[in-house]
């Protein structure tokens, strides 16, 4: 074989080992992706696109929560929850919802509702509805509050205050505003 066709074939040997050692089929380079970018507290269990059901002891179903997301820390003894929506059930009917776009679960069983945090009243004739930026949900959800600014309407009736309890549970849920008070009443134009 002539000398300048060894060292061709060489020379494309080479090549082609460089080119099979540049590119790996079948190899992902997990940098670039950007829904698999951990945070520097990763935790220790992530769900996306979160239904759960609650039910009492007969079986009974309470009350609903859906969200985008939920992050479980073991070790802070909670849940973050992204877009969280809970529905309270009584008779398997939907009484009352609260929605935020974020929330803290503890392991309590309590509900901390951050930012744009709605509660709704949803089995009556003249529902309320409450807005603020921050809301508590303890004992199981039967009741909340707040110390932030609360806004709080119904009807053509609006209220406005400092603070909130609300006691969520029985025919009639029981609303206090606790400072700084205003109510403002709109008579329909008839």
């Amino acid at each position: 074989m002539p000398r300048y066709l060894q060292r061709s074939l060489w020379v494309l040997s080479l090549l082609a080992m460089a080119l099979i050692l540049w590119w790996r089929p079948g190899q992902t380079d997990l940098a670039t992706d950007p829904g698999l970018a951990l945070p520097a507290d990763p935790p220790d269990l992530y769900v996306e696109d979160v239904q759960q059901t609650y039910y009492n002891r007969e079986g009974i179903p309470t009350g609903t929560l859906r969200a985008d997301s939920l992050a479980f820390y073991e070790d802070r003894g909670s849940s973050d929850i992204i877009n969280p929506q809970l529905q309270q059930l009584e008779d398997e009917v939907v009484v009352w919802t609260v929605q935020s776009l974020r929330a803290l679960l503890l392991n309590n069983g309590d509900v901390e509702f951050i930012d744009q945090v709605e509660v709704r009243e949803e089995s009556v004739a003249q529902p309320w509805l409450l807005e603020t930026d921050w809301l508590r949900l303890e004992q199981e959800g039967r009741f909340a509050t707040t110390p932030s600014p609360v806004k709080l309407t119904q009807g053509n009736q609006l209220a406005t205050g400092i603070g909130l309890d609300a006691w969520l549970t029985g025919e009639k849920p029981e609303l206090i505003l606790k400072s700084e008070v205003a109510i403002h009443y709109e008579m329909d134009a008839r």
